[in-house]
């Protein structure tokens, strides 16, 4: 297996001269070929060759990288950190967006005393995404940005809050235990909230009790004592530890950054005895020179390894800043930082006296961490400072900025190129620092300015409600704080980030503003959403779009217009679908015998229905006639013949729902305890009409009390969650963090016997378990759940399928031992479903002649597609067949770390996993589709490599999907794409095949036939209007298909497309295109003196001496075989050379 390492190359400017070392290399990129020649100018001046350096040095704390150590250009050290690109990342550049959009609406509430309880003054906006986890990830990150913008004017308020009692009661303002109580001062004289989760119903606790306080020194005259109130507030919260972390130790945006706050020593005795234990060891320094060296030294531990806060756990720190290798806080064998060091030498201190200051500093001021042998800096004895008017310092080679400087040099690099900031300097901070500055202005002037703002999230993943003990949702109590209803004092919700659930519903008529995550997939969706805003002729409203990356989103940034005020599609269905006839008239029927029996199918059980009138259902459906008026209503004239048809399909369907009822009857059972309806039954099961809502839906349970309510229940169709809710997977819901651990559902494990082994039956029923049969073959990859004739691949027939591992149908999913996980805990496992397999082979012909030489087609219905995720790199899942609990193929089930993905009542033992089995996770699913076939001749065609052929199937399946869409006006993911190829004895068939996305089908895909001409056209126009190599945003890659895209090649696909079309094979490549081609090559044999290669004529021509030969590129798509008749000539196919370079290299050498 080949282990590839990302590498950093630094770009060295002309005038840049960077040191070399035994690791540190100066060499010469060619950008062509992508070679790097180390110790040798002679390529100087070489067009297309770029001057860079390159450690080789392997980190211990980055594996998988050779990067710096140290930053090339200014020499911060980086061991701690990751170079970043300079791509706009996360949700915090929307948050600034939207906060404007907030701030600058007039207010709607102007009463004073109703302004504490609406302190944003009813100022609303509403956010949309089209991805629940986004939206809800959204609200998250929006309320993090908010406290984080809060928090920096309210710190440095308590901060100033701090310096003046201390002054006046003669007190030292360390950190801890001060710095807090003056900080909810700050929150209730400003009347703002912080937090979310625990943290904020903590936070509320907190700012009731000071309320009192406060209320109690003010009535009396007197001024709080930060010293008797730090003893009324322990544990103080998380999230306010992991601001005060950020506003201290963050690399770039720390208060000191911007130049408002700085730390120092807190007791001016302490450093006194610091000074005396020093001259006793003959060190020289004085008590000012002594408070600038901890400055220093303080800020950089903070900043380079969050040594701050020894009483404050690295699991807070790790929720800022992951680090995967290399921990937190200062090592027993520290000394300063390197930079400090190099600057006391210059200074004239011997390494000696360098060690004894440090270890002085460090008994004072360092203590060891809670669970850690790392040190941090101890906040009892540290303060932060804030002065209008002091000095800041700038250095113009790292950058930095800094309350002072050492001995005239930089603490972060050395340099001695500082300069003293003018105010003027300073405002180029001031989007950081200006809000600060601001709030202490006004703060001087008896006014509050300080705003948070509270986002949720609006979502069906919070839709769970029980009915016997909830009055509203999670979802339903968001939307009443979102118009302002008061409830339980709660916060007012001043942003709701929503998906397509709020494109209709509530009315909020003085909303003016609402913000796009993502440009939505239609027009009638962008107009649905915009149009919530200003309902009641407010005189302006905004609607703010942030465009992602990616071809729908870029496509609309350049074309607003058209998203903005195009013309709606026309909504369409195929209204001679069988399918969907069948559904209706059977909802006609059932409904019709449930009213003559005085019931409802909403109201009667699925269970009761078989044990008491399935019989009798029978019966009534055999003489059972649709009126003609009906007919005539529902059925086009053409189809008449459903209204009786439609009973034996019907019959056999319930058939097959009853043995199911009565095998598993817990199944039938909902969330809250009661029986299932026949109406949900036969919907999820596709008896009656769908209306595009997914089927085959299951749930991520999140459960309180002990397992025995379900808190919140979020829900995807199967076929999204086997990649959304795989285990290993981070979800965010309503502001916690989870991650996938288990296949469970709620009432699995309240079946008698299974209490401790919900997931035991499930493997017993081959409904939820099958075999699944893999082609051995990779570049096949064929599957399928059915053992095909004679045990043959029925695509390549070249290998004998196997059966290695089973596929698992989920029945739900929970969290890891069924509860929520800490941030530094949230790292993604990344699996995805496979590309869904369509492996059904018809038992006769059914294709049909097109106009076109090599395309024949087929509509079939009822077509198995199988969806497949075999886990992170293909390695399985790992599942406990009692308990359910799960983990990736190559981890362990570690019963000690993994306990049961739920709580239950009953239980109080550990499950020891002692059944466990590796399988994959799937689901198979029936819908129609239209298959087109391309005929390949062998003969003229490559399809031994499938360097071609796979590029160019892939390809033109994503362009077909993406042009039936536009043709017929559909929003992309209602219908979807694949490929297969299939080898015959003489010939070879490329399938490109084209599915309704909702499973049981909506009819979208049998248009696809009638409008062939139109989307082959579209297919050409995409294809062949863009200008890029290979595929772009603009042609072929998008969002979805991420995973396939160094494979797209619109090329190929256009090649593909003009042979099935006309029968055209690719042309010859011109003599001037080879020679383009071939560049890479001529370079690489340059530099190893085997040939020259020049142009002569129609050829390129390889010479070393008297050994003479010409050289060939074709296009990859011809076989072989068609050129290879002359061995003095070489012959290499064009996409060898494009993609797999040393390769195309081998391959030369071995032919000359």
């Amino acid at each position: 297996m080949i282990h590839f390492k990302e590498v950093h190359l630094y770009i060295v400017p002309k005038d840049k001269h960077i040191k070399t070392s035994k690791y540190l290399k100066i060499g010469w990129l060619d950008s062509q070929t992508g070679f790097v020649y180390y110790d040798d100018d002679e390529n100087a001046d070489k067009k297309g060759f770029i001057k860079v350096a390159h450690c080789f040095k392997q980190l211990e704390n980055k594996p998988n990288q050779q990067t710096f150590s140290e930053c090339p250009k200014c020499e911060r050290t980086l061991r701690y950190y990751n170079l970043s690109d300079f791509k706009t990342k996360g949700n915090e550049p929307f948050f600034h967006i939207v906060k404007e959009q907030l701030r600058t609406q007039p207010e709607t509430i102007h009463d004073p005393e109703k302004l504490k309880q609406f302190p944003n003054g009813g100022r609303k906006v509403l956010l949309f995404s089209d991805s629940r986890q986004r939206a809800s990830v959204l609200a998250k990150d929006m309320t993090r940005a908010a406290d984080d913008e809060a928090s920096r004017q309210a710190v440095t308020l308590a901060v100033i809050k701090l310096q003046k009692w201390a002054k006046a009661n003669r007190k030292t303002p360390a950190i801890q235990p001060y710095l807090y109580p003056a900080f909810l001062d700050v929150a209730y004289e400003n009347n703002i909230q912080f937090f979310y989760g625990t943290d904020k119903d903590k936070f509320r606790e907190h700012i009731t009790k000071i309320s009192k306080i406060l209320e109690r020194y003010k009535s009396r005259g007197g001024q709080p004592d930060y010293e008797r109130l730090s003893r009324e507030f322990n544990p103080q919260p998380g999230l306010y530890h992991e601001q005060l972390l950020k506003l201290i130790c963050d690399q770039y945006r720390a208060q000191s950054d911007y130049g408002i706050c700085w730390m120092e020593a807190s007791d001016e005795a302490d450093l006194r005895d610091i000074l005396f234990d020093m001259e006793d060891n003959g060190i020289e320094i004085s008590i000012e020179e002594l408070a600038v060296l901890f400055s220093c030294w303080a800020t950089a531990i903070a900043k380079d390894s969050f040594a701050v806060g020894h009483t404050i756990s690295d699991s807070i720190r790790n929720g800022i800043i992951k680090r995967e290798f290399e921990r937190f806080g200062v090592k027993e064998s520290d000394i300063f930082t390197k930079h400090i060091e190099k600057i006391l030498k210059e200074k004239g201190y011997s390494d000696e006296q360098i060690k004894t200051m440090y270890l002085i500093l460090k008994q004072s001021y360092l203590h060891k961490g809670e669970g850690t042998d790392r040190y941090y800096l101890n906040l009892e004895k540290v303060k932060l400072c804030y002065d209008n008017d002091h000095i800041w310092y700038r250095c113009r080679k790292c950058s930095g900025v800094y309350a002072y400087n050492l001995w005239g040099r930089c603490t972060f690099c050395g340099s001695e190129k500082i300069y003293e900031m003018t105010k003027d300097d300073l405002g180029r901070y001031a989007f950081w620092n200006k809000p600060i500055i601001e709030s202490i202005l006004s703060a001087e002037h008896g006014k509050n300015t300080i705003k948070t703002i509270n986002t949720e999230e609006h979502t069906a993943q919070l839709s769970h409600k029980d009915q016997r003990n909830e009055m509203w949702s999670t979802t339903e109590k968001y939307e009443m704080l979102f118009q302002d209803i008061p409830i339980d004092n709660e916060m007012p919700v001043d942003i709701l980030s929503c998906t397509t659930t709020m494109e209709v519903g509530i009315d909020i008529g003085s909303l003016t503003s609402i913000g796009l995550r993502n440009v939505p997939p239609m027009r009638e969706n962008y107009q649905q959403r915009a149009g919530r805003a200003g309902r009641r002729g407010t005189s302006i409203s905004t609607i703010v779009t942030y465009a992602q990356d990616g071809p729908h989103d870029n496509y609309y940034f350049n074309n607003p217009r058209e998203m903005i005020a195009g013309k709606l599609r026309k909504p369409w269905i195929d209204v001679e679908n069988e399918k969907l006839l069948k559904r209706h008239i059977s909802m006609v029927a059932i409904n019709s015998f449930m009213s003559s029996c005085g019931t409802s199918i909403d109201d009667f059980a699925i269970v009761d229905f078989y044990n008491d009138l399935y019989e009798k259902f029978k019966g009534y459906l055999d003489v059972w006639r649709l009126k003609e008026a009906e007919e005539l209503l529902l059925l086009p004239r053409n189809k008449i013949y459903v209204a009786n048809s439609f009973k034996k399909w019907l019959i056999t369907e319930l058939n097959r729902i009853e043995n199911l009822v009565k095998e598993r009857p817990e199944l039938y059972i909902t969330d809250n305890g009661e029986k299932k309806s026949v109406l949900d039954t036969l919907f999820e099961e596709g008896i009656l009409p769908t209306y595009s809502f997914p089927k085959n839906v299951v749930g991520f349970y999140i459960e309180k009390d002990n397992g025995v309510i379900i808190e919140q229940k979020p829900e995807r169709a199967l076929d999204i969650a086997i990649s959304e809710y795989a285990p290993g997977k981070v979800l965010v819901i309503n502001k916690k963090t989870y991650k996938v651990g288990g296949i469970y559902s709620f009432n699995s494990k309240f079946k008698p016997g299974y209490y401790e082994k919900q997931a035991a039956p499930y493997f017993d029923d081959e409904n939820y378990i099958k075999h699944l049969y893999e082609c051995p073959d990779s570049s096949c990859g064929w599957f399928g759940t059915n053992y095909p004739n004679n045990g043959d691949c029925p695509f390549c027939q070249k290998e004998k399928v196997k059966s290695k591992v089973r596929m698992l149908k989920p029945w739900g999913f929970a969290p890891l031992n069924g509860e929520s996980i800490k941030e530094s805990e949230a790292e993604s496992e990344h699996s995805f479903a496979e590309e869904p397999c369509y492996s059904t082979t018809p038992e006769q012909d059914d294709m049909k002649k097109t106009e076109y030489m090599n395309i024949r087609i087929a509509e079939r219905s009822n077509e198995t597609i199988i969806v497949l995720n075999k886990g992170p790199q293909d390695k399985a899942f790992k599942i406990c067949k009692e308990c359910g609990a799960v983990v990736s193929g190559d981890e362990s089930l570690n019963a000690e770390k993994i306990g049961r993905p739920y709580k239950h009542p009953y239980v109080k033992t550990k499950c020891r996993h002692q059944s466990t089995e590796e399988v994959y996770l799937g689901h198979h699913f029936l819908t129609d589709m239209v298959v087109l076939e391309f005929s390949i001749d062998p003969n003229l065609i490559d399809i031994q490599s499938r360097l071609w052929l796979k590029r160019a199937a892939i390809s033109l399946s994503e362009a077909f999907a993406l042009a039936v869409s536009r043709v017929m006006d559909i929003e992309f993911n209602d219908i979807r794409s694949g490929y297969r190829i299939r080898y015959g004895a003489n010939n070879v068939w490329v399938d490109i095949y084209l599915y309704d996305s909702l499973s049981s089908g909506a009819g979208y895909s049998s248009g696809v036939q009638k409008r062939l001409n139109d989307i082959l056209s579209e297919i050409s126009k995409l294809l062949e209007g863009c200008n890029c190599d290979e595929a772009c945003r603009d042609c072929l890659k998008h969002y979805w298909n991420q995973r396939v895209e160094a494979l797209l090649d619109r090329k190929a696909a256009v090649q593909l497309l003009l042979w099935g079309e006309k029968g055209e094979l690719a042309p010859p490549l011109s003599i001037e295109y080879q020679w383009m081609i071939f560049h890479p090559l001529k370079k690489l044999l340059d530099l190893e003196g085997m040939a020259k290669s020049m142009v002569d004529k129609d050829y390129i021509v390889l010479q070393n001496g008297a050994k003479f030969k010409k050289v060939v590129v074709y296009p990859a798509m011809w076989n072989y075989e068609i050129i290879a008749h002359n061995r003095d000539i070489i012959i290499l196919p064009d996409q060898l050379i494009h993609s797999a370079l040393p390769r195309a290299y081998e391959e030369l050498k071995k032919q000359w």
